[in-house]
């Protein structure tokens, strides 16, 4: 495959310590997360993002329709970078994908990094019921007076709430990451077993 016909990946890496992203579609201006009351984060997708992969548990917290009609038969679980990749190509999506790949870390029982790839879909955009054409993303006023609670939550200066994981033995850390979704929290109830 041609790299012109294949997904495009941006990858970028936040600086340590940052809060974690809060992406925003980027051909309607939607943020794709959600942060409930108890500050877990959950996907909120708008009719282009086709999926969201949590690289920390190789799985997708979300797949459009579109999507699993296209990977039908196809392996979704324990996914790396790579094979995420090659997926995307085997399943047809060519440059119509732009697959937003955004690293971020902070502190835990040391530094930990994760990595989560959100994948838009050009090829939906202008096909919003009732809408002739796509979309205008919102004003950069609109964008900063939306709500942009961290979906992280601090218990102390060194400890941050991330998704229950723990070091490499299993055992808790005290540091829970919002936002890995059901995968997430399955294995943050396995961590302290």
């Amino acid at each position: 495959m041609k790299p012109a016909s294949r997904p495009q990946f941006a990858s970028v890496e936040q600086p340590f310590g940052c809060e974690p992203p809060r992406p925003h579609c980027p051909i309607c201006g939607k943020s794709v997360l959600r942060v409930d009351d108890d500050g877990f984060a959950h996907a909120d997708p708008c009719s282009h993002l086709a999926f969201l992969f949590v690289g920390e548990v190789g799985e997708f917290e979300y797949r459009s329709p579109d999507f699993e009609k296209k990977a039908t038969r196809r392996r979704l679980h324990d996914l790396d970078l790579v094979k995420l990749r090659r997926l995307l190509e085997r399943i047809g999506y060519g440059n119509k994908l732009l697959a937003l790949e955004i690293t971020h870390g902070g502190m835990a029982c040391g530094p930990v990094w994760y990595t989560d790839v959100y994948g838009f879909d050009y090829g939906t955009a202008g096909e919003e019921p009732g809408l002739a054409g796509a979309t205008a993303a919102p004003s950069d006023d609109a964008i900063l007076e939306q709500d942009v609670e961290a979906p992280w939550k601090c218990h102390g200066a060194s400890s941050i709430e991330m998704s229950g994981l723990g070091d490499r033995n299993g055992a808790g850390c005290g540091v829970e990451r919002q936002g890995a979704g059901a995968a997430g929290r399955a294995r943050a109830g396995q961590a302290g077993q």
